[in-house]
């Protein structure tokens, strides 16, 4: 019998960083792992480690009950899944884990729903290093009914897990919306590193100061900003827009004095100003969302 006849748990298509990462996780906590890739020696560790090899698509798909897509972006699943793959694959669940359009979640929905597979697209928040942790997110959106039948297998990947809603894109969207946050965090937190280091507090130092000082501060920021946006009241009662905007001008002169890089602070600099020049000089921080999410900068 050969390993594409056997049965198995998942099947992994795509064995980048990630969808290697996946296979590892789901062989470590004892599950049968069926995995193909278009470049076959990246599957020749793996399976030394216990996947089973399929020689091509339909064979890996035909070998579990669930696949998960891990490629590069939706022309590589276009071109694997041939509407000849699709059919053979009745009743069979994807999962797809790649980043997309709208648009192109769409089409593979319409696409696996003529098919008869069940279908559920999902974003992971880490890299590879991080595939596997119970502190590690997902979130998924699409069919909440193979959410909820294939959670189980599915915290092996990430265990804090999130269904977001029926539009199988909105899942990834909300991982790109925290990633995007969180690369312009890393901006400010070079920068910040940065300038402290021309004053002599080193990068170790200013690196733990961020961690349990800093991150702290910001969380209990985000939920405060959060609620005051939701609610649409913020009369300024902790500070200003006004106050803000002479405080982060002293900040922005001895930042740029020092020679160090500024456009992450500038940025938000930027957006206080208009808020400012906007007449809500006497409002909370919360009201500068207005000049983003009106794009009125």
């Amino acid at each position: 019998m050969t390993d594409t006849e056997k049965h198995s748990d998942v099947t992994i298509l795509g064995l980048g960083a990630m969808g290697s990462a996946y296979t590892r996780e789901f062989l470590k906590a004892g599950k049968r792992v069926t995995v193909w890739n278009r470049t076959s020696s990246k599957a020749d560790s793996l399976v030394r480690e216990g996947a089973l090899w399929a020689p091509n698509v339909k064979s890996a798909m035909a070998a579990s009950p669930l696949t998960i897509l891990a490629v590069v972006d939706h022309d590589s699943i276009r071109e694997m899944l041939s509407d000849d793959v699709l059919a053979a694959s009745t009743n069979r669940t994807l999962i797809d884990l790649t980043t997309g359009t709208e648009a192109e979640f769409k089409e593979l929905v319409a696409r696996t729903r003529d098919a008869g597979m069940p279908f559920l697209a999902g974003g992971v928040l880490a890299y590879p290093r991080s595939v596997g942790s119970a502190d590690t997110a997902v979130f998924y959106s699409g069919d909440a009914n193979v959410f909820e039948e294939n959670k189980h297998l599915l915290r092996h990947i990430g265990g804090a897990q999130h269904y977001v809603s029926s539009d199988p894109a909105l899942g990834v969207k909300v991982v790109l919306a925290l990633a995007l946050m969180g690369f312009v965090a890393v901006g400010g937190f070079f920068e910040a590193v940065g300038w402290a280091e021309t004053c002599g507090v080193s990068v170790a130092t200013m690196s733990e100061y961020v961690r349990t000082s800093g991150l702290p501060w910001m969380n209990e920021c985000i939920a405060y900003l959060g609620e005051r946006i939701s609610s649409g009241s913020d009369d300024g009662d902790q500070a200003t827009v006004d106050v803000y905007v002479d405080g982060f001008k002293a900040a922005l002169s001895d930042l740029q004095g020092a020679g160090v890089g500024s456009r992450s602070v500038g940025a938000i600099v930027d957006y206080v100003k208009t808020a400012q020049k906007m007449g809500l000089g006497s409002k909370g921080l919360s009201a500068v969302y207005e000049v983003v999410r009106n794009n009125q900068l």
